[in-house]
């Protein structure tokens, strides 16, 4: 388990670096790939899991379309106009769809089930592209690094933590044992501390922003916006009656064990806190 987790590790970190820090045509392609890639991934696996529970869909359509959205998002600024005309036509296809549809009541059930999984999915995960194309004085690469650091300083640290002390205590207490057996009080308040200190050091030597007043708030809100979706794929997993959403990364589980963090993150950050950083 140990090799495979590095060996997925070292790829994904490898293609992300690519996209943050080489600042050319190389670097923004390793950007749109890893992004296509995670909303492939990532819209197949949560249509995946809706299937389990009895909700068909077009799987593979809807993560194309993911795709394409993330595409086109990518080389116009104003993606959610894309996005309403791309779901204009994942819309008007659905209606070609029924038209050839052997049981019009099936594919119907599909359709819906595709266009809504689609959005919950891509609409969160989008402004992941704004951020990294976003014009100002501080590159936008250097913004979404930021985000997803502190973010998963926030995940590391309460991992860290709550395997230490309840190595030393014997047993954590549990935050949200219905949900998610593994967090712990202990492992959260170790989760914060460490997302807030990250969020001020980067604040203040990578982004060059001296205030310490919005470093420290953002790093305590984007710890919870991850905690929360994290849970909320924990919420998916187990009403799917699965332990990971997919075993398409070796060692790591699936795309939305990787982004779930970010799903409420990225809007969080996008919408809240880059207007007071720009």
């Amino acid at each position: 388990m140990f090799l495979p987790r590095t060996i997925s590790f070292v790829i994904l970190l490898s293609i992300f670096l690519t996209a943050v820090l080489n600042n050319s045509v190389v670097g923004r392609t390793a950007f749109i790939v890893l992004a296509g890639l995670l909303a492939y991934g990532a819209v197949w696996e949560f249509l995946n899991m809706y299937e389990k529970i009895g909700r068909a869909a077009f799987k593979k359509t809807a993560a194309v379309a993911g795709v394409v959205i993330i595409i086109a998002a990518f080389f116009n600024g104003q993606c959610y106009i894309n996005v309403y005309g791309l779901l204009s036509l994942v819309a008007v296809l659905g209606w070609f769809v029924l038209l050839n549809g052997k049981n019009s009541r099936e594919y119907l059930e599909k359709v819906f089930n595709s266009v809504n999984g689609l959005m919950l999915v891509m609409l969160p995960l989008l402004p992941l592209v704004l951020i990294y194309i976003e014009p100002g004085k501080i590159e936008g690469r250097f913004l979404m690094l930021y985000m997803i650091l502190v973010t998963k300083a926030g995940d590391t640290g309460a991992y860290i933590t709550g395997s230490l002390t309840h190595k030393i205590i014997g047993n954590n207490h549990k935050i949200v044992p219905s949900i998610s057996p593994k967090k712990s009080w202990e492992g959260t308040i170790g989760g914060l501390a460490l997302s807030m200190t990250v969020s001020w050091f980067l604040f203040t030597r990578m982004l060059e922003i001296n205030n310490p007043v919005l470093s420290l708030i953002a790093g305590f809100v984007l710890f919870f916006g991850g905690f929360a979706g994290d849970l909320v794929e924990s919420v998916l997993k187990r009403t799917a009656g699965v332990k990971d959403s997919n075993t398409i990364i070796p060692g790591m589980g699936g795309v939305m064990d990787v982004v779930d963090s970010l799903m409420l993150n990225t809007p969080i950050f996008y919408f809240v806190f880059l207007p007071f950083i720009k």
